[in-house]
């Protein structure tokens, strides 16, 4: 979160001020450009008047603002603490989308601010042990087969467009992506990771 005094420090020209959920209009009212990233996603409404409102800090891009980019990604994919979840795969794969929720179609087991395209690894019993590249969401009933996931990585933000489901495919590039990522030391160190045994 970068406040007034950290504008300075990173020599913004106008200020420009990052919120977390609060504090928009006091942004916007001192002429400073607002991003917002509300807690709670239902109330993404609450924040209409920011410059542009993101589902994660992941998402977040310092160079749209004039800031030098992030130097964390390793070819494409951004490392993150690994996220594991006793989830469910839908045995459908339409227009290259994997369905991926998480028990009882609940955000115990996977944050509310979690969205977006993501790599891991995966264990379930008829498939056993793969690497994955999937949406994260919690919506639509399929027939589905538990599986491990552990989460490792982050490809990108979910594209908006008009068409939902061509918004949440998953395309040739970002398995190309996943699967470059997933042979490096970096993420491939987590396939023998206990919790998926």
């Amino acid at each position: 979160m970068l406040n007034i005094r950290d504008t300075k420090v990173v020599s913004c020209t106008p200020p420009m001020l990052f919120f977390h959920s609060v504090g928009v209009k006091g942004a916007k009212a001192s002429g400073a450009k607002a991003v917002a990233v509300p807690s709670l996603q239902n109330q993404r409404n609450h924040y209409y008047i920011a410059d542009v409102i993101l589902y994660s800090l992941l998402d977040f891009q310092p160079e749209m603002w004039g800031l030098p980019p992030f130097e964390d990604r390793i070819q494409g994919v951004l490392p993150i603490d690994p996220l594991l979840s006793n989830a469910r795969i839908g045995g459908k794969i339409l227009n290259n989308i994997h369905w991926v929720i998480s028990d009882d179609c609940a955000y115990e087991y996977i944050p509310d601010q979690i969205s977006g395209i993501f790599l891991g690894w995966a264990k379930s019993k008829v498939h056993g042990f793969s690497k994955h590249v999937h949406f994260l969401d919690c919506s639509g009933t399929v027939e589905t087969e538990p599986v491990k996931l552990l989460i490792i990585g982050y490809i990108r933000k979910l594209q908006s467009a008009d068409d939902i489901l061509q918004a949440l495919s998953v395309t040739d590039e970002d398995r190309r992506i996943a699967r470059d990522a997933l042979d490096l030391p970096t993420f491939s160190e987590y396939a023998n990771d206990l919790h998926l045994a």
